[in-house]
């Protein structure tokens, strides 16, 4: 098998899964598409999935098993369930089911479990957040760590991942309300084997912050980068990777100087010369310099979604949508980023609209987009296959989110 950015296939792969909360938006085109070997309602068995709130208010999915033919889109729950196109996460919880979270019509947080219809559940009451508010979703040792945006702040919560769905989910009380925090802006969070959680976002004063916070509630903050650098709530990438130092930076440490879990942050975002750039928070909460992927392709708009990967065999993957509408996609070969690739022509999606990826490394990556409709593209040894879903209609903004 042949990585995308080198010749030489990468000798580890860990059993470790890695889950991405993957966002897409806009009108796309699609180059090609695939047969769909299984109904969506069989999705509880699905080793990939998405999940995008479609038109009608319903929460959509569609996904692939072993075989790497993904099924058409169909709905998990009734029409007018959300705001159409809401922000919607997801994650493959410890028993190993698809878990799908988002913010309804009525304000409360649903859970949906297993990607089968008409298993979900309110995990709140009406009114908790503004409906529609962004959410993400991550794995914290044997938990998933959920954290739901609201006004001035966000909310987190721990959900051990019970057999009934919408039981399980512990919520920490109310969250800091720091003064910089974008309200309706899009935030990342990645989870840590001691149970702490980041959460990362791009600041009303266009710096990256960070929130660490523990399985006990308690809150650390740090800032990250100048004011100025980052679109206020910009579409950033986050991830954790297995290996400590993976990535641009060599020298990397644990998120503070508290926490024990070795391996690298990686937060990805566009700065304003439309270049895509990568920083690692270290120890004490502090940062190293954002640096710039290596190669000029064409720009990225400043406030441009960035999806991204720590993979099981140890690179770090990102893709996001250029200025012209083009897919772009960069990895890491040995610990060093290579040059972006060019994936698809121009206009093939909305410029800085949000994607995902997926996969276990470098010659096996799925990048999910959600135009109108939505779809996948599949980079293999044999290049990019484009793979069309949907079924029903999907607005531009879109939020999907996706896992492995």
């Amino acid at each position: 098998m042949t990585n995308l950015f080198s010749s030489t296939r990468s000798s580890t792969r860990s059993s470790r899964r890695r889950s991405a909360a993957i966002a897409a938006a806009g009108a796309v085109t699609v180059l090609g598409t695939l047969p769909f070997a299984q109904a969506a309602h069989a999705a509880s068995g699905f080793q990939r999935a998405a999940y995008f709130v479609g038109a009608d208010g319903s929460l959509d999915v569609f996904g692939s098993n072993s075989d790497g033919v993904w099924s058409k889109a169909a709905p998990v729950t009734p029409a007018k369930s959300a705001p159409a196109g809401a922000p919607v996460t997801a994650v493959r919880g410890p028993s190993g089911r698809l878990l799908a979270y988002y913010v309804g019509g009525d304000g409360a947080v649903y859970e949906s479990c297993g990607a089968v219809g008409g298993s979900f559940a309110a995990v709140t009451g009406s009114g908790f957040a503004p409906a529609g508010s962004p959410v993400s979703a991550t794995l914290t040792g044997r938990e998933v760590h959920l954290t739901v945006g609201s006004s001035g702040g966000f909310s987190s919560a721990s959900d051990d991942d019970p057999p009934m769905c919408g039981t399980g989910v512990h919520w920490w009380g109310p969250g800091p309300r720091p003064k910089w925090w974008t309200v309706g802006g899009d935030f990342a969070t990645v989870g840590y084997t001691d149970g702490e959680v980041g959460v990362f976002q791009a600041g009303n004063d266009g710096a990256v912050h960070a929130l660490w916070g523990t399985a006990a509630g308690q809150w650390q903050e740090a800032t990250l980068t100048g004011t100025g650098i980052a679109a206020p709530g910009a579409g950033l990438g986050a991830t954790v990777s297995s290996a400590a130092g993976a990535g641009i930076r060599t020298a990397a440490a644990s998120p503070n100087a508290t926490a024990p879990t070795p391996g690298a942050t990686s937060i990805f975002y566009a700065g304003r010369d439309g270049r895509v750039n990568v920083e690692h928070p270290a120890t004490g909460g502090l940062s190293d310099k954002p640096v710039a992927l290596p190669g000029d392709p064409e720009p990225s708009p400043w406030k441009a979604h960035v999806g991204a990967l720590s993979a099981a065999d140890g690179t770090t993957q990102i893709a996001y949508i250029s200025s012209t509408g083009t897919l772009f996609v960069a990895g890491t070969v040995n610990g060093q980023w290579q040059p972006p690739k060019q994936v698809s022509s121009a206009g093939f999606g909305i410029a800085g609209s949000s994607v995902g990826v997926a996969g276990l490394g470098g010659d096996d990556i799925d990048v999910i987009y959600c135009g109108t409709p939505p779809g996948h593209i599949h980079i293999g040894p044999g290049g990019p296959v484009y793979t069309n879903p949907a079924l029903g209609s999907v607005v531009a903004g879109t939020v999907t989110a996706a896992a492995q």
